[in-house]
């Protein structure tokens, strides 16, 4: 059952991280982009996207991603396992 959970976490937290890094990345890329080529603020909506950072840069996003997804999935697994020690124990 841990191995499938741990299955199931992987492939979800490698989804969600490809979105959120995404997201983040051109945010990150834009602000950045946004500094150099705008001075004033005036903005750069759409100047760099998450597959234009560095790939190190990209990896460990992905990693910190993922391994926060994997922890929120694991202690909401404790949380459901003691919720039915507690409900078996009434």
């Amino acid at each position: 059952m841990a191995d499938s959970v741990n299955n199931a976490a992987a492939s979800a937290a490698a989804q969600g991280a490809q979105a959120q890094a995404n997201v983040t990345g051109a945010n990150a890329a834009n602000r950045k982009e946004a500094a150099k080529t705008f001075p004033e603020g005036e903005g750069a909506e759409g100047f760099s996207t998450f597959e234009s950072l560095p790939d190190d840069v990209k990896e460990q996003m992905l990693k910190n991603i993922a391994m926060v997804t994997i922890n929120q999935m694991q202690k909401a697994e404790a949380r459901r396992k003691a919720r039915a020690a507690r409900e078996r124990a009434m």
